[in-house]
């Protein structure tokens, strides 16, 4: 089962379309019994009542879970959101993905998914496209030379910042979440969490859980909040990436990378 986590604000929100994603879900699964949307509101955003009721009674194929939790420092601290989502997920999940509600997907992806992870074991982080790199060898961001791999660890990951692009909807195991913590999600920025603690698990462990799917799954709206010159810029997006680059990230991302390869170990014995 595939659970997706959504940290939803309507509210002073212009990039707010948690419906469109729910209707892109709805024609884009192949399998909607196996899946299941848990959406976290602030619990200061009162819009959000009227919305829940009526994502309820459009009675979509798939599970679908809304609560709501302290808002903190908004949109820097979505993670909190997926944290206290994880402890709702359904009982027979085994992939988890945080998804924004600017998000649509695009069709098959659950079975792109499932393809992908048949042999993967218990631990496992899948990806949509090729890590990011400073430089790419075919000279477009993105897309690799005939031959290479998509598993690439050659930059620092934890120079985020710099590297491009970033794969917007990574998935992980639920065990591997399990081991990272029970607060796994250091950072709102999942996707550079994610890479972050691949590195760390290439560089320190000599390990390699990562998947493939052959192609994109996801879509995103974007406006000016989002660009270069906007106020996430150099606020909340700076802040994150300095983070980022913190002894105090590394120590997390590492005792997490740690822990994960103790539990691989002990399976190998």
């Amino acid at each position: 089962m595939i659970s997706i986590l959504v940290t939803s604000r309507i509210e002073g929100n212009v990039n707010h379309r948690l419906k469109t994603l729910l209707d892109s879900l709805k024609v884009s699964i192949n399998h909607p019994d196996q899946i299941e949307v848990l959406v976290k509101y602030d619990n200061d955003d009162y819009a959000c009542q009227k919305e829940a009721l009526e994502i309820v009674n459009a009675k979509y194929p798939f599970r679908i879970l809304c609560e709501d939790g302290p808002r903190g420092r908004g949109y820097i601290d979505i993670h909190l959101g997926y944290n206290q989502l994880l402890h709702s997920i359904h009982p027979d999940t085994n992939v988890v993905v945080a998804m924004a509600d600017d998000f649509t997907c695009n069709g098959g992806w659950d079975d792109q998914v499932h393809n992908a992870i048949k042999d993967a074991g218990e631990y496992f982080i899948v990806h949509s496209r090729p890590h990011p790199r400073k430089v790419w060898q075919s000279g477009t961001p993105g897309v690799v030379i005939s031959g290479a791999d998509h598993f690439n660890m050659d930059n620092d990951m934890f120079e985020s910042e710099d590297l491009h692009i970033m794969d917007e909807s990574p998935m992980w195991s639920l065990a591997l979440l399990r081991a990272a913590g029970s607060f796994p999600f250091p950072v709102s920025f999942t996707d550079a969490w994610t890479v972050c603690l691949e590195y760390v698990l290439w560089h320190d462990h000599q390990i390699d859980i990562t998947k493939f799917l052959p192609g994109l799954i996801i879509n995103r709206y974007t406006n000016e909040i989002d660009q270069q010159g906007g106020a996430r810029w150099a606020g909340d997006r700076k802040t994150n990436f300095d983070y980022i680059q913190s002894s105090a990230f590394r120590r997390i991302v590492m005792n997490q990378a740690e822990e994960i390869a103790c539990r691989l170990s002990a399976q190998v014995k």
